[in-house]
């Protein structure tokens, strides 16, 4: 990839090198052989910066087989974190070979319908058998600016573009849900970029469709750590746990402490429409 002024490479704590590009109020996370992945939100009103935990037993992005074949496989494609008050919306692009067996991915289906554990012990596997992948994010500086639906067609864009980087444009995208990206989506968040591939929205994807399941399992695996480490530097408002949705225990403290950087001030539970309401019925002082 050519180097742009919203690009920077990052130094991993094993000395590798690894990319993070930037765009505007988000940022892009390319596959790429480190044992831990350093994530960076460029404003620092806006965000935090994070060194992933390093008991990762394998490297949390892979690099890519750089070419495939002419048959090419489908790029499945999904989001987690689009519900939630606080937090970036994760999106992750995943290609399998042509003929993969997804019965080697025992138990793969909705990120939603597995636990935590399975959803951990699936992830190796799923970036074993890939033959890429990559995540895409939108802030919720960018949710706020242009609403939740289009930050979310933002980052898939992102992720797309990832994979394209190492694979090539894939030829075709499954995305989970009733919606797919826009010319507009796709010029907005990757100027430049080449004709979007052809596309197709699966609504029940995830637990349809094998190579969207792993994409959700990617975004949401990601989206988790990630909020798990903002508990460290927002304490008080239960991150670790909740993960930025609107849970009871997440709305009491937003109605003490009021939002943080990462919550969307354009959702209602945030910015204090549902606040008075929400803190009588946990009884909490209004």
């Amino acid at each position: 990839m050519a180097e742009n002024e919203n690009s920077t490479l990052a130094t991993a704590p094993d000395g590798r090198r690894q990319r993070t590009n930037f765009a505007g109020d988000s940022f892009i996370v390319y596959p790429a052989s480190a044992t831990r992945l350093g994530c960076f939100f460029p404003h620092a009103d806006q965000g935090f910066s994070i060194t992933m935990p390093g008991q990762l037993s394998q490297p949390l992005l892979l690099p890519f087989t750089p070419t495939i074949d002419a048959d090419a496989p489908i790029c499945g494609v999904d989001e987690a974190g689009r519900g939630c008050l606080a937090g970036p919306v994760v999106a992750a692009a995943i290609v399998f070979p042509v003929d993969f067996d997804f019965a080697l991915l025992p138990g793969l289906t909705d990120s939603k319908k597995l636990t935590e554990k399975k959803r951990l012990a699936l992830e190796p596997a799923i970036r074993a058998h890939a033959l890429a992948f990559a995540l895409g994010l939108a802030t919720a500086r960018e949710i706020d600016t242009v609403n939740i639906l289009n930050a979310t067609l933002r980052a898939m864009s992102r992720a797309v573009r990832g994979v394209r980087h190492r694979l090539g444009l894939p030829p075709a995208l499954l995305i989970d849900g009733n919606k797919t990206i826009a010319e507009s989506h796709w010029r907005a968040a990757l100027p430049g970029a080449p004709a979007l591939p052809r596309q197709k929205a699966v609504v029940g994807g995830d637990a349809l469709i094998p190579a969207i399941s792993a994409a959700s399992i990617l975004a949401k695996n990601l989206r988790d750590r990630l909020l798990t480490a903002a508990a460290a530097q927002f304490p008080g408002y239960g991150f670790a746990e909740h993960k930025g949705y609107g849970t009871a225990d997440h709305l009491r403290a937003l109605a003490v402490l009021g939002p943080c950087p990462l919550h969307r001030r354009t959702f209602a539970k945030v910015d204090g429409r549902e606040q008075h309401r929400g803190a009588q019925a946990l009884s909490l002082p209004s």
